[in-house]
């Protein structure tokens, strides 16, 4: 059975987080909830999330700077921008500091789902993408013979079996 995605909803309207939280349980998302930046950081160091729905405008901290804490802190959370305040400024500086995508409110509920199922599938194909990397490290440094990545006629990449060959340290 596939786990419940987990989500973190940042938002200093108590009532919208109410009423967000209420929709995505009947969608059968896992919820928890803060309502500034402070208390999202806390919760982010506590638990993991799949997805962190973010209010541009906290009280303690722009929701543009939790989400590249999110970025930088929890690779394995995609973080979802919502604001009122709808300009392009806002959503070039949120997608600039890590967030995944950023919707206007009013949310269009069809759309946040289809936007939350996204950044899951986004994730996942990152973790992926990080245990591919890593195996192939490992099988490329478990040979016995030197492996070279070469791109335009120039060395970019090879194992240290590669730099044993002809007398270099990795």
């Amino acid at each position: 059975m596939k786990d419940k995605v987990k989500i973190l909803l940042v938002d200093d309207e108590e009532r919208f987080i109410d009423g967000l939280q209420g929709v995505l349980d009947h969608y059968n998302f896992s919820c928890a909830r803060a309502l500034n930046g402070t208390e999202a950081r806390q919760l982010l160091k506590q638990e993991d999330f799949d997805i962190a729905l973010l209010d541009v405008g906290l009280p303690d901290m722009s929701g543009c700077d939790l989400a590249e804490y999110i970025t930088t802190s929890c690779p394995d959370t995609s973080a979802i921008m919502l604001t009122g305040l709808n300009t392009v400024e806002t959503a070039v500086q949120a997608m600039k500091q890590g967030a995944y995508d950023f919707r206007a409110k009013p949310i269009n509920l069809e759309h946040l789902i289809k936007a939350i199922d996204k950044a899951v599938e986004h994730n996942q194909l990152r973790k992926d993408l990080r245990v591919s990397v890593a195996r192939f490290q490992v099988l490329a440094e478990a040979g016995w013979e030197g492996i070279a990545v070469v791109e335009e006629d120039t060395l970019v990449e090879g194992n240290s079996q590669l730099f044993q060959m002809f007398g270099y340290a990795k």
